[in-house]
């Protein structure tokens, strides 16, 4: 799981998770499931909206303290002209 994490920027293979893991394909799979409680691709797609999720949350946050800044300073412009 912590090598998929540390990939998200790309798409790992079923085939790359078995080498890495020393199983076969099927082994991994299903061992993964088990492990998991969920498909490789349901995990992987999870792991991706999360981090969309917070990417979208942070964008937000940014974008509202950016407004709150600049209201700011131009407020402190007019008091100080």
């Amino acid at each position: 799981m912590d090598y998929l994490r540390g990939n998200l920027d790309r798409q790992v293979k079923l085939k790359e998770l078995a080498k890495v893991a020393c199983f076969s394909e099927f082994h991994f799979h299903r061992i993964f499931g088990e492990v998991s409680g969920e498909t490789l691709n349901n995990f992987t797609t999870g792991f991706v909206l999360k981090g969309l999720l917070v990417f979208s949350i942070c964008k937000e946050l940014f974008d509202a303290t950016n407004t709150i800044f600049r209201r700011a300073r131009k407020k402190k412009e007019r008091l100080l002209q």
